[in-house]
C-alpha cells in the first residue's frame, strides 16, 4: 500500500528530531526514494514503442561496419594463432590480405550511409526493404567470416590452412559480390565535410537513382523485365523470377533450378535483383539463348561458377597439362576469369572481358568471341580437358569427377561452323594476362626499375618487392591499352 504524503512527511520530522538520526541514514534514504517514485509506482508509463521498428537501417549499417572492423582486428592478430615451433610454416596475417582489401572496401562503401536517413539511401522511393535485403545480406556474410575466425582462434591447424584460406576467400567472394549489388543499387549521399569525404576516397561520387537500363544493358532483357515485373521492380523472389522466366523461353529449367540458382541469384538472398540480371546477361546474354548457353555451359563441365582463384589453383594442382576451368570474375562482374595447366605444369590464369553488344574478349588481340563455347572451340591445342563441376559430379556423367579429371572424351560441343571454316575468327594467343597476386583483375601497373608487368592496381600499392624478381619497387606506373 502507498504511503500518503502527510504519513511521509510525519515520519521525516520524527527521524529528524531523534537522536539516533545518524544510525537511520538508510532508511531515509529509502523513503526518499519511495517518495519521489510513488507516482510512477501509482501510474506506470506505458511503453508505445514498436519492437519491430527498433533496429533502423543507421542500426544494421552500424552493426555491419562494426562487424567489418572486427574481422579487420582479427586478421590483423592471425599470425599470433600459429603455434611458435610452426611460425615458418603459415602467415595467415599475410595470406588474407586480399580479404582485408574487401573488409576495408566493406568499410569505407557504408560510411555515406550512417551520415544520412534510410528514405535518402535507397534509390527508389518508397523501397526501403531493397535496401534492407542488402544490408542484411551483407551483414550476414560479414558474421560469418567473424564466427569462422573465432572459431579459428580456438583451433588453428598449419596442415589444414590451405583448405581453410579457401573457405574465407569464398566468403570473399560472396562479400564482394554483395558489396558490389550495393554499390549499384543506392546512392552515395554527399559528405557532410571534407574530411569525411577523404575517408571515402576512391568511391564513386554522389549520383541520382540509377534507372533500369543502368543495371540491365541488354533492351531485350530490360523489356523482359519490365513486361513481367515492371520498371520500378528492382528484386523479385526467386521463385516468381523462375516462373516467369519460364513463361518467357517456353521450357523448364527446374531440372538445372539449384546451378541456375547459383549463377543468377549469386548474392544469395533468394531475390534476384535487376544488378544480378543484367550481370548474367554480360556472362551469357543476348537474352534470347541466354539460358540454353548457361545450361550448355554446366553441363558441358565448362563453367565452374564462383571459386576463387586460390581455390582453382588448389583444384587444378597436380593436373595434366590442357586440364581447365572456367570460372566468375570476382574483379570484374559479367566476365569469365579462365584457368588451365600449361604444358610447363604451371598453372595459368587469364580474364576474358565481357563486350558489347555481346560476346568476349581476351583483349590481346581484341577478336570478339560470340560465346564460351566459341572461344573454348578455338583454343583445343591449350583447353583440352575440362575440369567438370558440382553438375557433373551430382549427375555422375561419365568423363567428369569435379576435382579429378579423368581421361575420358571431352564433351561435344557443336558449331555452326567447323574449325578453321572461312570466317571464323581467328584464336588469341592465350596467355595470362591476370594479376599474379589476386589472379583475377587485369594487369594493370608495371613496376620500376625492373619492368615486370605483373600487377592490378589494387595490389600494386600494397607491395615494397617486386613479386617476379623480389627487386624494390621505386615506383609504379599504370599502363594504358591501345585496345
Amino acid at each position: 500500500m502507498l504511503l500518503r504524503v502527510s504519513d511521509f512527511a510525519s515520519s521525516v520530522l520524527m527521524l529528524l528530531v531523534s537522536p539516533v538520526v545518524a544510525t537511520c541514514s538508510p532508511l531515509l534514504l529509502w523513503l526518499w526514494w519511495l517518495k519521489t517514485n510513488v507516482e510512477k509506482i501509482s501510474h506506470p508509463k506505458e511503453n508505445t514503442e514498436d519492437p519491430a521498428q527498433s533496429i533502423t537501417m543507421t542500426d544494421l549499417t552500424w552493426e555491419s561496419m562494426n562487424l567489418a572492423s572486427r574481422v579487420s582486428k582479427q586478421i590483423e592478430n592471425a599470425d599470433s594463432l600459429v603455434p611458435r615451433h610452426q611460425a615458418n610454416a603459415a602467415h595467415p596475417a599475410q595470406d588474407l590480405q586480399e580479404l582485408v582489401g574487401t573488409i576495408n572496401y566493406v568499410r569505407t562503401a557504408l560510411v555515406p550511409f550512417v551520415e544520412s536517413s534510410a528514405s535518402k539511401a535507397v534509390a527508389p522511393e518508397g523501397a526501403v526493404n531493397y535496401f534492407d535485403i542488402c544490408i542484411r545480406g551483407l551483414k550476414d556474410t560479414l558474421n560469418e567470416i567473424f564466427t569462422f575466425m573465432k572459431d579459428l582462434e580456438k583451433e588453428f591447424s598449419v596442415n589444414t590452412w590451405k583448405t581453410t584460406k579457401v573457405k574465407l576467400y569464398k566468403l570473399d567472394f560472396l562479400v564482394k559480390q554483395k558489396l558490389d549489388q550495393f554499390i549499384a543499387l543506392f546512392t552515395q549521399p554527399e559528405m557532410a565535410d571534407s574530411a569525411k569525404r577523404a575517408a571515402i576516397d576512391g568511391m564513386p561520387s554522389s549520383r541520382g537513382p540509377p534507372q533500369l537500363e543502368d543495371l540491365i544493358a541488354d533492351p531485350e532483357g530490360r523489356s523482359v523485365w519490365i513486361h513481367f515485373f515492371g520498371e520500378t521492380v528492382w528484386f523479385v523472389p526467386w521463385a516468381d523470377f523462375l516462373t516467369q522466366m519460364e513463361n518467357a523461353i517456353g521450357f523448364s529449367m527446374r531440372e538445372e533450378e539449384e546451378f541456375i540458382k547459383n549463377t543468377i541469384n549469386f548474392t544469395r538472398t533468394n531475390y534476384v535483383s535487376a544488378y544480378e540480371f543484367g550481370v548474367y546477361l554480360k556472362w551469357f546474354g543476348p537474352f534470347s539463348g541466354s539460358f540454353h548457353r548457361l545450361v550448355e555451359s554446366i553441363k558441358g563441365g565448362i563453367l565452374c561458377g564462383f571459386i576463387p582463384a586460390i581455390e582453382a589453383n588448389l583444384l587444378l594442382e597436380g593436373k595434366r597439362e590442357g586440364t581447365y576451368l572456367i570460372r566468375c570474375s570476382k574483379t570484374q562482374p559479367g566476365s569469365f576469369a579462365v584457368t588451365f595447366v600449361d604444358h610447363t605444369a604451371k598453372i595459368k590464369h587469364c580474364l576474358l572481358f565481357s563486350v558489347l553488344p555481346y560476346g568476349l574478349t581476351l583483349k590481346n588481340p581484341p577478336t570478339v568471341y560470340p560465346s564460351l563455347r566459341d572461344f573454348l572451340e578455338l583454343h583445343l591445342n591449350k583447353l583440352k580437358h575440362p575440369l567438370g563441376n558440382k553438375w557433373t559430379a551430382k549427375m555422375k556423367l561419365p568423363g567428369f569427377a569435379f576435382g579429378q579429371v579423368n581421361s575420358g572424351p571431352r564433351p561435344p560441343m557443336a558449331m555452326d561452323e567447323p574449325q578453321g571454316a572461312p570466317g571464323s575468327p581467328k584464336p588469341d594467343t592465350l596467355e595470362s594476362n591476370q594479376c599474379i597476386v589476386c589472379m583475377d583483375a587485369p594487369l594493370e601497373t608495371v613496376f620500376l626499375e625492373c619492368g615486370h608487368l605483373a600487377c592490378c592496381q589494387t595490389c600494386s600499392v600494397k607491395l615494397k618487392l617486386c613479386p617476379m624478381c623480389r627487386l624494390p619497387i621505386s615506383r609504379v606506373v599504370p599502363i594504358f591499352r591501345a585496345n
